[in-house]
């Protein structure tokens, strides 16, 4: 009985050992990719592509190489559809974070392009004002979705969800009512950014 024991013990170690292993190589590596493609992002595309790429993908692997040695361990079937909840749920959260730094890097190399401290900078400070207003609320959305897709594999969020829609025209009116300030100051926003009355950087001079 004991010698059973530790050979399913054995079973579920290792797989786990060779995904831990694994995982910290990778993340590492990544790691110091990032940092290396981070001092050659402003000249080489490749650079760029790889830094953004690298962090968020420090983490998705281990996690795949996690979800690999599950499925090769003799554990119980409850414990490892709830450990695979979780992993698919980590993963989600990567891409989500993966599209916000693709928005980042595409609003650092506007603001790259375009810089500030020329003669006359009234252009560059136009563009500037545009892409990060425009870029804030494009990560906020990434954001938003990704997370609220995350919550959706959650079969309790997922009831409370259909109980809303099933009552969205009282729900919707107050939600409405009370994200009207939230969303007004949005769209104020983006008219400012995009009509540009004023800019970043604009300076008042009185008398």
């Amino acid at each position: 009985a004991m010698s059973s024991e530790w050979t399913h013990l054995a079973a579920i170690a290792w797989p786990l050992l060779v995904a831990l292993i694994l995982g910290i190589v990778v993340h590492w590596s990544l790691h110091a990719l990032a940092r290396v493609a981070s001092r050659r992002a402003h000249e080489h595309m490749r650079a760029r592509i790889a830094q953004v790429v690298a962090v968020p993908a420090a983490v998705a692997l281990p996690l795949l190489f996690l979800s690999l040695a599950l499925d090769a361990t003799p554990i119980d079937p409850d414990l490892l559809g709830q450990l695979r909840h979780w992993i698919a749920i980590g993963g989600m959260l990567c891409l989500t974070w993966l599209g916000a730094r693709v928005v980042g890097a595409i609003e650092a190399r506007i603001l790259l392009e375009h810089p500030v401290d020329v003669e006359d900078n009234l252009a560059a400070r136009r563009i500037q004002t545009q892409a990060r207003v425009i870029s804030r609320v494009i990560q906020a959305g990434v954001v938003l979705v990704g997370v609220s897709l995350a919550l959706m594999t959650f079969p309790q969020v997922r009831q409370v969800g259909a109980g809303l829609l099933a009552s969205a025209g009282i729900i919707g009116l107050i939600a409405g009512v009370a994200a009207q300030p939230v969303f007004g100051n949005l769209i104020a926003g983006l008219q400012i950014a995009l009509a540009q009355p004023i800019r970043l950087d604009d300076v008042v001079i009185v008398e």
